[in-house]
C-alpha cells in the first residue's frame, strides 16, 4: 500500500509559514485508525500552549474519512508521563514529524522516558490503577439510581472502560488501540471472569441485569487488586501513646453515652454513637496496632446489655494500651481533686 504523504507535507508547510512560533511539535499516531484508512498519513496531535487554538488545529472530512488535527498542551503530556491520562499510547509511541527546535523534541522524549520509568514501577502503577477502579465505583453509584436501557448501557460501558484501564495499570502497560478486549487477553493479570462479564454486557438488554454485571465486574476487579496489593514492610516506629491518651480523655464521654443509651434501651442512639466512634477506633487500630477494637460486629438491638459489656471490653483495651506504654491518663475523681492538682 503506497502511503499518501500530502496531508503530512501540508501540515508541516503550514506550520513553518504561519505557526512556527506557536507550535512545538507535530505528532503522527494512527493506531486508532481502521487498517484500510492508514494509507493516508496525517497529523494526529499538535503540541502547542497557544490560546486560542492555532488555525492548524481543525477537523474536516476527505473522501468519507474524518480527520482531527487535535491540539494538546504540554501539561496534558506531563499528566500522561505520570500515567494519569487515557491515551498513553500517543506519548509512548507517536512519531515526531516536526519539531520547532531540539529543546522541544528533547522535552517530549524526556516525558516519554518518564512514562516508561513509571510503567516499570509496580507500586506506582498499582496506585494509578486504584484511581481508575475508584472512578468505576463512582460511576456505579450513579448507575444504581438510573433508569432506561440507553443510560444503563452507557453507564456499564464507561464502567467497563475504567476497569479495563485499571487492569492495564495493574499489568504495568497501556492500551495501544481500540480493541481493549483483545489486548486484555494477552495480559498476565486479569480479574476472574472479567471477559465473561464483558460478553454478558454486550448481550444483555435488561436494565437490572446490566446493573448486576457492572457490580460483578467491579467486584472481581477489586478482588484482583486486593490480592496483588503491595506488601510493604512498615518502618520501625515507636508510636506516641500520648496522642491515644488525649484522644481517650476527649472521647471517653462517647463510651459513656453508649452505656447510657444501652441502659435506656434505645438501640438507635446506641448504634448511632457506635458507628461514628468506629471510624476513630479503626484509626487507632491501624496507627497504633491496638487489636480488638471492633464495636459493630457484636451490636445487637435485642441485647443492648450484652453489647454494652462488649463496649466496655473495647474501652478497657484502649486504657490498657495507654498504660502499658507508660502514659498517664489525666483522670480525676472529682472537681475538687482537679482544682487541687491544677493550681
Amino acid at each position: 500500500m503506497t502511503a499518501d504523504n500530502r496531508l503530512i507535507d501540508w501540515a508541516i508547510d503550514e506550520t513553518r509559514k504561519k505557526y512556527a512560533s506557536q507550535i512545538s511539535l507535530l505528532l503522527e499516531h494512527n493506531t486508532y485508525c481502521l487498517e484500510e484508512d492508514r494509507n493516508v498519513r496525517y497529523v494526529n496531535t499538535i503540541i502547542s500552549d497557544a490560546d486560542p487554538f492555532v488555525g492548524l488545529a481543525r477537523t474536516f472530512i476527505i473522501n468519507g474519512i474524518g480527520y482531527d488535527f487535535q491540539q494538546r498542551t504540554w501539561e496534558s503530556f506531563e499528566r500522561d508521563a505520570d500515567a494519569k491520562g487515557y491515551y498513553l499510547t500517543v506519548l509512548a509511541e507517536a512519531k515526531i514529524i516536526y519539531s520547532r527546535n531540539e529543546a522541544d523534541r528533547q522535552r517530549f522524549l524526556y516525558l516519554r522516558a518518564k512514562l516508561m520509568a513509571n510503567l516499570a514501577d509496580f507500586n506506582y502503577m498499582f496506585q494509578r490503577g486504584l484511581e481508575w477502579l475508584d472512578n468505576a465505583m463512582e460511576l456505579y453509584k450513579t448507575m444504581a439510581f438510573e433508569t432506561g436501557l440507553c443510560k444503563m448501557r452507557k453507564a456499564v460501558g464507561y464502567i467497563s472502560d475504567s476497569l479495563c484501564m485499571a487492569v492495564a495499570c495493574l499489568n504495568q502497560t497501556y492500551f495501544k488501540g481500540f480493541n481493549q478486549l483483545e489486548e486484555l487477553k494477552r495480559m498476565k493479570h486479569i480479574p476472574q471472569d472479567f471477559l465473561v462479564y464483558c460478553q454478558q454486557m454486550l448481550q444483555s438488554s435488561d436494565e437490572e441485569a446490566l446493573k448486576s454485571i457492572a457490580y460483578r465486574m467491579i467486584q472481581t476487579t477489586r478482588k484482583l487488586f486486593y490480592s496483588m496489593e503491595p506488601r510493604i514492610a512498615p518502618a520501625v516506629v515507636h508510636p506516641d501513646y500520648t496522642y491515644v491518651a488525649e484522644w481517650y480523655q476527649e472521647c471517653s464521654y462517647y463510651f459513656r453515652r453508649v452505656y447510657a443509651f444501652c441502659a435506656q434501651g434505645d438501640a438507635s442512639l446506641a448504634f448511632g454513637e457506635s458507628f461514628r466512634m468506629q471510624t476513630d477506633l479503626d484509626d487507632l487500630a491501624r496507627d497504633f496496632g491496638i487489636t480488638g477494637l471492633d464495636l459493630l460486629t457484636c451490636f445487637n438491638a435485642e441485647d443492648l446489655a450484652g453489647f454494652a459489656q462488649h463496649v466496655k471490653l473495647v474501652e478497657q483495651r484502649i486504657v490498657d494500651a495507654i498504660q502499658s506504654n507508660h502514659v498517664t491518663i489525666e483522670d480525676y475523681a472529682s472537681v475538687d481533686e482537679f482544682l487541687e492538682k491544677n493550681v
